[in-house]
């Protein structure tokens, strides 16, 4: 993969280039120590202030290092502003297949309100010349240079226009651009709310999930999410694209609160009805045509997968299932549920039926989300890991907030059934596994 990054002066261009290089351990060339190396070794009589003749003078050596790292199949990211509009004409489809465009521009907007910390973070990364001259409608004119040369010949920009920092997550990520297109200029919060391993920005009218594509596969979650519409209420898919690094999936948002609420966690009596009603939703539905259809035996294969190749974190585990009380480790574990297995009582289940994707909307289940799990499977899956929620959420493990008088027995008064501790006991151990 070739990143090329370019944008005007001062708009973080060497930062960004350092945190790719950190997050995808692919190294990058600054095409300005290129410019100063030609410069100071006498090659050229151009000068640091001729911008246009050094980008004719420099891109078609900055342009053949990348076809060469593409032919020797290197990553490589190239950063530096002396990328000329058209650049796409001199590479072929089979070139253009391995680059990735950012061009970073910061509005008119962003720059009166920001010129002073612009002026001040120059040198963040490196250390740059005097520059105490630097006006603000040179930074104007430099960016709006970029942004309009660029969008003339069809090329998305990264309009930094109030949040910087979330400006660069986003491209950091190095999301789609059909997706990006629909994110674009929308500030989000990042939901760090359960265990999803996964990255979670809410925007007012979606939501965007980043996966890591060494570890997950989500496509089949959007199939479920498509066949979910008009059965339950659940995020609708608005986009998924995946490369070798992420898989990216936008969702329309669910409104609503977490069923985790202080509200509803000092309401336990309420909580505990409305869970029953959500589970009770979840087993009324048709799963003839479910196309996410799998047994415990399949259950069963994906952790022992899991387990052979490292993807377990006991870090993760309750403090009982690893040590001198549990069990030696996540492969002694797997053993002994392929040897337990008990009875399978398919229904549709969430797969995750923890508190936090559980949302609350005027005393009624207003939607269900993280639903990549959700499938055919156990009726007592959904059951065990709401019982778990319920009791840590109450007694102060998650959240830190300790909430008395409550006993978790109160979801099977709810549902009209007796506790099957054999199978809630074999489902959150499996869950240890995921």
């Amino acid at each position: 993969m070739i990143i090329i990054l370019t944008g005007a002066s001062h708009t973080g261009k060497t930062l960004l280039s350092q945190r790719m290089m950190e997050k995808y351990k692919i190294p990058y060339i600054s095409i300005d120590h290129l410019k100063m190396g030609l410069i100071r070794s006498g090659n050229t009589s151009l000068t640091p202030n001729d911008d246009e003749e050094m980008t004719t003078y420099i891109w078609p050596i900055v342009r053949e290092m990348i076809k060469t790292a593409i032919e020797n199949k290197q990553s490589l990211i190239v950063e530096g502003c002396y990328i000329p509009y058209e650049w796409r004409k001199d590479f072929s489809e089979e070139y253009l297949k391995n680059i990735r465009f950012i061009c970073l521009v910061m509005t008119d907007k962003y720059i009166d309100a920001h010129f002073d910390e612009i002026r001040n973070h120059a040198s963040d990364i490196e250390e740059r010349l005097d520059d105490s001259d630097l006006t603000i409608d040179w930074i104007k004119a430099e960016n709006k240079r970029f942004a309009d040369g660029f969008k003339a010949v069809g090329e998305e920009t990264n309009l930094i226009d109030t949040n910087y920092e979330q400006t660069l997550e986003k491209v950091c990520f190095l999301i789609p651009n059909n997706i990006a297109k629909m994110i674009a200029g929308k500030e989000y919060i990042v939901n760090d709310i359960g265990m999803s391993g996964s990255r979670v920005m809410i925007f007012d009218d979606c939501v965007l999930k980043i996966l890591d594509s060494r570890l997950y596969d989500d496509e089949p979650s959007v199939r479920v999410m498509n066949w979910l519409d008009g059965k339950i209420p659940a995020p609708k898919a608005l986009a998924f694209e995946k490369d070798e690094n992420y898989q990216y999936l936008l969702m329309s948002r669910i409104p609503g609160e977490m069923s985790c609420s202080d509200f509803y966690l000092e309401h336990p009596e309420e909580l505990v009805t409305i869970l029953a009603g959500a589970l009770k939703m979840l087993w009324s539905v048709d799963i003839s045509d479910c196309p996410k259809y799998g047994d415990l035996d399949d259950v069963l294969k994906q952790a022992r997968y899991r387990v052979e190749n490292n993807l377990v974190d006991i870090m993760d585990a309750e403090p009982e299932t690893y040590g001198e009380n549990g069990f030696e480790n996540p492969t002694a574990l797997i053993e002994w549920l392929e040897n337990n297995k008990p009875v399978y009582e398919p229904v549709l289940s969430h797969g995750d039926f923890s508190l936090p994707n559980i949302f609350i909307e005027d005393g009624n289940i207003s939607g269900f989300i993280d639903v990549g799990r959700t499938g055919v499977g156990d009726k007592w899956n959904d059951i065990a890991i709401c019982y778990r929620s319920l009791k840590h959420n109450f007694d102060g493990t998650y959240g830190g907030k300790i909430y008395p008088d409550f006993d978790p027995d109160m979801l099977f008064v709810a549902l009209g059934i007796e506790p099957n501790w054999e199978k809630i006991n074999f489902f959150l151990l499996l869950d240890e596994l995921f």
